[in-house]
């Protein structure tokens, strides 16, 4: 289940773009720590926000969706409120803090899970932006994985994905990165 989490986090931000872009920068850095959070951005706390893991696990299960309101606090960096449905696109607008340049990130987030010819989990964000001080960073991201929802680690096996990111203050960019979430804790 954390690692749906970490997905939806997922990514909240990118940025410090090179003028050719041509390798992976500090804004993809930033991405992944928001998807996978055992990669560490600037001390970035999203691990340990207080995510209701019962109703994730049970709108993966049953389709029930839910509301979450998370808060900024001592082990927590960002602020949001957002309604998850599975296999239907839902808006998700997440303030940060404690990152230099970075405030806010907006992004469509879809969850797809199909059973056949095992359990696979698919996440999408789509018409995401990173929001800072001086820049705009349009993206998107997939991720898909094998899973068991009835064990500890929820991910069997890492499918993978990519990060896209579009444009830097309209700057058209199109350059794509692997995503894979790290082993362990």
């Amino acid at each position: 289940m954390k690692y749906t989490l970490k997905l939806f986090i997922p990514i909240l931000l990118l940025f410090q773009t090179s003028a050719a872009f041509s390798k992976e920068d500090s804004s993809v850095k930033l991405i992944r720590a928001l998807l996978d959070t055992k990669v560490n951005y600037k001390n970035l706390k999203v691990k340990t926000c207080p995510f209701n893991k019962e109703k994730w696990i049970l709108l993966l299960l049953s389709k029930k969706g839910f509301t979450e309101s998370i808060n900024f606090s001592t082990k927590c960096d960002i602020k949001g409120k957002y309604s998850p449905k599975r296999e239907v696109p839902f808006p998700v607008k997440l303030q940060l803090r404690k990152i230099p340049d970075f405030s806010k990130v907006d992004f469509n987030f879809l969850i797809n899970l199909s059973y056949t010819p095992s359990p696979k989990i698919k996440v999408s964000l789509s018409k995401a932006k990173v929001y800072g001080k001086k820049k705009v960073v349009e993206f998107s991201a997939q991720y898909s994985a094998l899973i068991d929802p009835f064990t500890k680690g929820l991910i069997k096996e890492d499918l993978g994905g990519q990060i896209l990111i579009k444009k830097i203050n309209g700057k058209l960019i199109n350059k794509t990165y692997p995503l894979k979430m790290k082993k362990g804790k």
